[in-house]
């Protein structure tokens, strides 16, 4: 590995699998297909970023 890579905070890092139970599986699946209406948080924090974006 590069030094750059393990310099990276383990915190920063995902790892590449995910191991979930199945209850919390389907309540993923179930998020996927009906998801929840955005928070006003989401919602501002989506207008900020369109205001820094360059052309």
């Amino acid at each position: 590995m590069s030094e750059e890579i393990l310099n990276i905070p383990k915190e920063f890092i995902i790892p590449k699998e995910i191991v979930v139970s199945n209850e919390m599986f389907q309540k993923i699946i179930d998020m996927l297909k009906n998801p929840p209406e955005p928070t006003q948080a989401l919602i501002d924090l989506m207008k900020n970023n369109d205001n820094l974006k360059r052309d």
